[in-house]
């Protein structure tokens, strides 16, 4: 099961991605929304079982990652990982399609918790 961490930070990225594959998650790792959608896009299909996202990314923002999934028809639960705490902000990714929306920083065990969640329904089909 691959998982793609979507943030243009760096140090963030590592970091998920050190606790991810301490639990035994495969990552791969994209800079901004721009270059995830290519990554999704090019993927094979079923490659991506998760995408956890920051918000305020340039060329893409996460906003605008869960936009263009939706309308590219790309069906992957996304969870967004963000500073931003405005109850606005949360709904408009909700109603995107996000499957969880974390406050930063993350730490491992609420990490791990939100990807079992957001991975149980492909778990339970496939």
């Amino acid at each position: 099961m691959t998982i793609l961490v979507v943030d243009d930070a760096a140090f963030s990225r590592g970091m998920i991605c050190n606790y991810l594959n301490a639990a035994g998650f495969e990552t791969e790792q994209a800079s901004d929304g721009q270059n995830a959608l290519e990554m999704v896009q090019t993927a094979s299909p079923g490659h991506y079982a998760l995408i956890i996202t920051d918000m305020l990314m340039p060329r893409m923002t996460g906003v605008e990652l869960l936009a263009a999934l939706t309308e590219a028809n790309i069906s992957i639960p996304v969870i967004v990982v963000t500073a931003d705490i405005q109850a606005t902000t949360r709904q408009e990714c909700e109603g995107l399609g996000c499957v969880e929306f974390m406050n930063k920083p993350v730490t491992p065990g609420p990490l791990r918790e939100a990807v079992e969640r957001a991975v149980a329904p492909a778990k339970a089909t496939g």
